[in-house]
């Protein structure tokens, strides 16, 4: 067993927790009880590890980018105020994200205020604000909807990779018929004329195309 795969064993023990629990821990890590702030900081490392997979490359490595996580997660612990009511998972995924970004940029940790400023479309915000109530900037404030939102950002990646390993023809095929990177899916007669070809032999390139996607996984649905 390799060192991530370790890692990974060890913080899945780790349990979840429930609002009411961490209500209790953030209060009392707030209060300067440590055993609290490492109890928030273990049960959402696995949060760490999903959003650090959005950032794979070849030339990173995964260790690298959840150290970085677990660092931003470290901030947004110490930073959490309960009392706020939201959810540590909101200011957490917004913290490992930043810090990670930064790290990939070679950006220096600077301190961060509550009261810088961040631009949300044309709006100006502080951060203490977004805390309080701005999933349109942080994301969902329940850890479900954020994992939802992780696993789909991880499936289209899946499929972006897979489609770059396929055959030419068979790749302008799938993302003319799926309508990827494009404003609409196209019939199988459009596809037909758009390439000159038959729609017989669209229908051969789409199906040979999805097996191959189907035998790793990946299953599209119009």
């Amino acid at each position: 067993m390799n060192i991530l795969q370790s890692y990974l064993r060890d913080i899945s023990r780790y349990p979840q927790l429930s609002p009411q629990e961490e209500l209790t821990l953030a209060t009392r890590a707030r209060q300067g009880d440590a055993e609290a702030r490492e109890q928030l900081i273990h049960a959402h490392l696995l949060m760490v590890v999903n959003i650090a997979r959005q950032y794979l490359r070849p030339q990173v490595e995964f260790l690298d980018l959840i150290q970085e996580g677990n660092i931003g997660l470290i901030k947004a612990v110490d930073m959490f105020d309960p009392a706020k009511g939201n959810r540590l998972s909101t200011l957490a995924f917004y913290w490992i994200n930043k810090h990670i970004q930064r790290f990939l940029n070679h950006e220096p940790d600077d301190l961060v205020s509550l009261d810088m400023e961040i631009t949300d479309s044309h709006e100006y915000l502080l951060l203490s604000d977004t805390i309080a109530d701005r999933p349109t900037l942080l994301g969902s404030q329940t850890i479900q909807h954020i994992d939802a939102k992780i696993e789909h950002e991880e499936r289209q990646r899946q499929v972006c990779q897979i489609l770059s390993r396929l055959p030419e023809r068979e790749r302008k095929v799938i993302k003319l018929l799926y309508g990827m990177d494009l404003r609409r899916s196209y019939t199988v007669s459009e596809v037909a004329k758009m390439l000159r070809i038959s729609k017989v032999r669209v229908c051969q390139l789409r199906d040979r195309a999805l097996k191959r996607m189907h035998d790793t996984g990946v299953i599209l649905s119009r």
